[in-house]
Protein backbone atom coordinates (compact mmCIF):
# COMPACT_ATOMS: atom_id res chain seq x y z
CA UNK A 1 0.00 0.00 0.00
CA UNK A 2 1.63 3.19 -1.09
CA UNK A 3 0.34 6.17 1.70
CA UNK A 4 1.11 9.78 1.60
CA UNK A 5 0.89 11.57 4.99
CA UNK A 6 0.92 15.22 5.44
CA UNK A 7 -0.12 18.10 7.71
CA UNK A 8 -0.98 21.28 5.86
CA UNK A 9 -2.45 24.48 6.93
CA UNK A 10 -5.77 25.71 6.26
CA UNK A 11 -4.62 26.78 2.82
CA UNK A 12 -2.84 23.69 2.07
CA UNK A 13 0.55 24.73 2.65
CA UNK A 14 2.73 22.47 3.91
CA UNK A 15 6.10 23.72 4.65
CA UNK A 16 8.81 26.68 5.02
CA UNK A 17 12.14 27.32 4.67
CA UNK A 18 12.45 23.12 4.75
CA UNK A 19 10.95 22.83 7.91
CA UNK A 20 7.71 21.89 9.09
CA UNK A 21 4.86 24.51 9.51
CA UNK A 22 3.45 23.11 12.95
CA UNK A 23 5.48 21.18 15.96
CA UNK A 24 2.41 19.41 17.39
CA UNK A 25 2.61 16.72 19.98
CA UNK A 26 -0.17 14.67 18.75
CA UNK A 27 0.49 14.89 14.72
CA UNK A 28 3.71 14.16 15.43
CA UNK A 29 3.13 10.83 17.94
CA UNK A 30 0.81 9.94 15.06
CA UNK A 31 3.30 10.19 12.35
CA UNK A 32 5.68 7.89 14.52
CA UNK A 33 3.12 5.40 15.22
CA UNK A 34 1.83 5.37 11.57
CA UNK A 35 5.37 4.88 10.13
CA UNK A 36 6.80 3.35 13.09
CA UNK A 37 8.94 0.11 11.39
CA UNK A 38 7.85 1.01 8.11
CA UNK A 39 9.26 1.73 4.88
CA UNK A 40 9.65 5.89 4.09
CA UNK A 41 10.25 7.62 0.83
CA UNK A 42 11.26 11.22 1.07
CA UNK A 43 13.35 14.22 -0.99
CA UNK A 44 16.69 14.80 -0.48
CA UNK A 45 16.14 18.05 1.48
CA UNK A 46 13.16 16.34 3.55
CA UNK A 47 16.15 13.94 4.62
CA UNK A 48 17.95 17.06 5.53
CA UNK A 49 15.41 18.36 7.58
CA UNK A 50 15.29 15.63 9.91
CA UNK A 51 17.38 16.08 13.29
CA UNK A 52 20.78 16.20 12.49
CA UNK A 53 20.29 15.75 8.56
CA UNK A 54 19.70 11.92 9.73
CA UNK A 55 17.27 9.36 8.59
CA UNK A 56 14.30 8.87 11.33
CA UNK A 57 14.59 5.95 13.54
CA UNK A 58 12.94 2.76 13.32
CA UNK A 59 11.93 3.62 9.62
CA UNK A 60 13.69 2.42 6.31
CA UNK A 61 14.04 5.24 4.42
CA UNK A 62 14.76 5.50 0.65
CA UNK A 63 15.68 9.40 -0.37
CA UNK A 64 15.14 10.55 -3.91
CA UNK A 65 18.70 11.96 -3.78
CA UNK A 66 21.14 14.31 -6.63
CA UNK A 67 22.97 11.63 -8.78
CA UNK A 68 26.31 12.66 -6.88
CA UNK A 69 24.67 11.80 -3.24
CA UNK A 70 25.35 8.38 -1.20
CA UNK A 71 24.99 7.28 2.37
CA UNK A 72 25.37 4.81 4.55
CA UNK A 73 22.82 5.24 6.55
CA UNK A 74 19.90 5.56 4.49
CA UNK A 75 19.17 4.02 0.67
CA UNK A 76 19.95 6.65 -2.26
CA UNK A 77 17.71 6.56 -5.45
CA UNK A 78 18.71 8.59 -8.08
CA UNK A 79 16.20 8.33 -10.94
CA UNK A 80 12.02 9.28 -10.37
CA UNK A 81 11.02 6.35 -12.54
CA UNK A 82 12.83 3.81 -10.89
CA UNK A 83 12.08 5.21 -7.28
CA UNK A 84 8.57 4.78 -8.89
CA UNK A 85 9.27 1.29 -9.76
CA UNK A 86 10.34 0.43 -6.07
CA UNK A 87 8.13 1.86 -4.17
CA UNK A 88 5.29 -0.04 -6.40
CA UNK A 89 6.71 -3.70 -6.13
CA UNK A 90 7.75 -2.59 -2.17
CA UNK A 91 3.68 -2.11 -1.55
CA UNK A 92 3.14 -5.06 -2.89
CA UNK A 93 3.70 -6.55 0.49
CA UNK A 94 4.20 -3.47 3.10
CA UNK A 95 2.83 0.01 3.95
CA UNK A 96 5.34 1.94 2.50
CA UNK A 97 5.06 5.76 3.14
CA UNK A 98 5.63 9.00 1.21
CA UNK A 99 6.90 11.73 3.96
CA UNK A 100 7.76 14.69 1.63
CA UNK A 101 8.73 17.26 0.11
CA UNK A 102 6.32 19.33 -1.80
CA UNK A 103 7.72 17.63 -5.19
CA UNK A 104 7.54 14.77 -3.73
CA UNK A 105 4.10 14.09 -2.23
CA UNK A 106 3.28 16.02 -6.16
CA UNK A 107 4.71 13.29 -8.56
CA UNK A 108 3.28 10.17 -6.68
CA UNK A 109 -0.22 11.93 -6.82
CA UNK A 110 -1.59 9.17 -8.88
CA UNK A 111 -0.03 6.39 -7.03
CA UNK A 112 -1.56 6.97 -3.85
CA UNK A 113 -3.59 4.10 -2.64
CA UNK A 114 -4.09 6.12 0.96
CA UNK A 115 -3.26 9.80 2.07
CA UNK A 116 -3.54 10.83 5.85
CA UNK A 117 -3.87 14.75 6.14
CA UNK A 118 -3.60 16.68 9.33
CA UNK A 119 -5.46 20.14 8.28
CA UNK A 120 -4.53 22.34 10.72
CA UNK A 121 -7.25 25.42 11.14
CA UNK A 122 -4.46 27.97 10.74
CA UNK A 123 -3.27 30.16 8.06
CA UNK A 124 1.07 30.37 7.86
CA UNK A 125 3.17 31.91 5.86
CA UNK A 126 4.41 28.50 3.72
CA UNK A 127 6.64 27.87 0.69
CA UNK A 128 5.74 24.41 -0.21
CA UNK A 129 1.27 23.65 -1.11
CA UNK A 130 0.39 20.17 -2.28
CA UNK A 131 -0.07 20.51 -6.01
CA UNK A 132 -0.88 23.95 -6.08
CA UNK A 133 -3.87 23.44 -4.01
CA UNK A 134 -4.93 20.91 -6.11
CA UNK A 135 -5.85 17.29 -5.01
CA UNK A 136 -6.54 14.04 -6.88
CA UNK A 137 -8.52 10.98 -6.71
CA UNK A 138 -7.78 7.95 -7.54
CA UNK A 139 -9.28 7.96 -11.33
CA UNK A 140 -7.16 11.55 -11.55
CA UNK A 141 -10.14 13.55 -11.03
CA UNK A 142 -9.15 17.38 -9.61
CA UNK A 143 -11.04 17.63 -6.05
CA UNK A 144 -10.79 20.73 -4.35
CA UNK A 145 -10.85 19.63 -0.89
CA UNK A 146 -10.01 16.09 -0.09
CA UNK A 147 -12.09 16.10 2.48
CA UNK A 148 -15.28 15.51 0.60
CA UNK A 149 -13.68 12.31 -1.13
CA UNK A 150 -16.02 8.93 -0.41
CA UNK A 151 -14.76 5.94 0.96
CA UNK A 152 -14.67 4.28 -2.88
CA UNK A 153 -12.20 7.36 -4.36
CA UNK A 154 -9.02 5.20 -3.08
CA UNK A 155 -7.58 8.26 -0.87
CA UNK A 156 -8.50 7.76 2.82
CA UNK A 157 -8.37 11.79 4.17
CA UNK A 158 -8.05 12.66 7.82
CA UNK A 159 -8.12 15.75 9.83
CA UNK A 160 -7.47 16.81 13.24
CA UNK A 161 -9.17 19.73 14.26
CA UNK A 162 -7.02 22.48 16.19
CA UNK A 163 -7.45 20.75 19.36
CA UNK A 164 -5.99 17.71 17.95
CA UNK A 165 -8.86 15.50 18.46
CA UNK A 166 -8.99 12.53 15.62
CA UNK A 167 -11.66 12.43 12.87
CA UNK A 168 -11.73 10.40 9.97
CA UNK A 169 -13.50 11.68 7.53
CA UNK A 170 -14.33 7.67 6.32
CA UNK A 171 -16.62 6.58 9.06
Amino acid sequence: MIIGIVATDRNWGIGKKNDLLFHLKKDMQFFRQTTADSIVFCGYNTLLSFPGGKPLKGRSTICLCPEDIERDDCFCIHDFDKMVRLVKELAKNHSVFIIGGAMLYQSMLPYYDEVYVNKVDEITEVVGYRNNNVWYDADGREISDPTTLDKGSGISPWLTDPTQKRINTNS
